[in-house]
C-alpha cells in the first residue's frame, strides 16, 4: 500500500467545508482541477469526471465508494484489475476549531502493481494542490 496527502487549513466551520466538497454541481464555479462530475453519489455508481491537470483537460471515470458525513467522500479507480492496481481518492474534512478546518485529499494505492506504478502516479498528485487553494479562497472569500 502507498499513500499521499495534500492538506490545507481553511478558516471556515467544518459544515461549510463539507457542503462545498459535496456540492459537485458547484465545482465548475471554483474548482480548477475537477471541472465536472456527472453521476449520483451512491456506492458502486460510476462517475464521469472532467479533470484539468498539467494544462490538459481530460475525461476520467471512477466509482463512488462511500459518503461518510461530515468527514469523508471516497472515490476509486481500478486500473487493469482490482487486485493489480486500485487507487482510492478521499476528500476529507478534519475539524480543528469552531471556525477552522483542514481539508485533506488523500490517495491510497493497493494491489500487486502498486509498488511499481506508484512513483509515476505520485509525481502527478501535487497537481491537485490548486483545488485545495481554490477551496480555501472560495470559503474565506478571497
Amino acid at each position: 500500500m502507498r499513500s499521499f496527502e495534500l492538506a490545507i487549513a481553511i478558516e471556515a466551520p467544518p459544515d461549510a467545508l463539507w457542503r462545498a466538497i459535496t456540492a459537485v454541481a458547484q465545482y465548475p464555479k471554483w474548482n480548477p482541477v475537477i471541472r465536472r462530475v456527472d453521476g449520483v453519489f451512491a456506492p458502486g455508481n460510476r462517475l464521469r469526471c472532467q479533470l484539468s491537470l498539467g494544462g490538459r483537460t481530460r475525461p476520467f471515470v471512477c466509482r463512488f465508494v462511500a459518503l461518510t458525513p461530515p468527514v469523508r467522500v471516497t472515490f476509486s479507480k481500478v486500473f487493469l484489475a482490482r487486485w493489480l492496481f486500485t487507487v482510492e481518492h478521499h476528500l476529507e474534512v478534519l475539524p480543528f476549531k469552531a471556525n477552522l478546518s483542514v481539508f485533506q485529499q488523500r490517495w491510497v494505492a493497493r494491489g500487486a502493481l502498486a509498488f511499481a506504478l506508484w512513483p509515476r502516479l505520485r509525481r502527478r498528485l501535487p497537481q491537485f494542490k490548486p483545488m485545495n487553494l481554490a477551496l480555501r479562497d472560495q470559503l474565506e472569500g478571497r
